[in-house]
């Protein structure tokens, strides 16, 4: 069975959304939006590495929320940098990458995108 890795693109500051601070930390129904995400992939059982880009800035509160379940790493200034950081500590031979602002990703369309892989 080959190893899966997850990496999380979250290092966004929220400003195009109109938000004051990282999108992914304001909440839906009581639960940051992150954290739904992460769930999403974490909850299925599939994944042996969970990575997750995010700001200095977000750095701690994301590792609060995800609990230490996840790697954390410092993005880049595009999507496109903060992936090849994440990129430089993943192990697995399969990598899938979401952004973590859609969090309504479902079960489906996770394993159908694995099993594409």
């Amino acid at each position: 069975m080959e190893k899966l890795t997850l990496i999380l693109t979250c290092a966004g500051c929220g400003k195009r959304a109109g938000f004051n601070q990282n999108k992914l930390l304001e909440k839906i129904n009581g639960t940051p939006v992150v954290k739904k995400a992460f769930d999403a992939f974490y909850n299925l059982g599939a994944f042996s590495e969970f990575i997750v880009t995010t700001s200095k800035t977000d750095f701690d509160e994301f590792n609060r929320i995800l609990d230490g379940k996840a790697t954390i790493v410092i993005g880049g200034k595009t999507r496109a940098e903060s992936v090849k950081n994440a990129l430089h500590v993943a192990t697995g031979d399969i990598v899938l990458i979401h952004d973590g602002a859609r969090p309504f990703v479902t079960k489906k369309i996770i394993l159908d995108c694995i099993e594409s892989v």
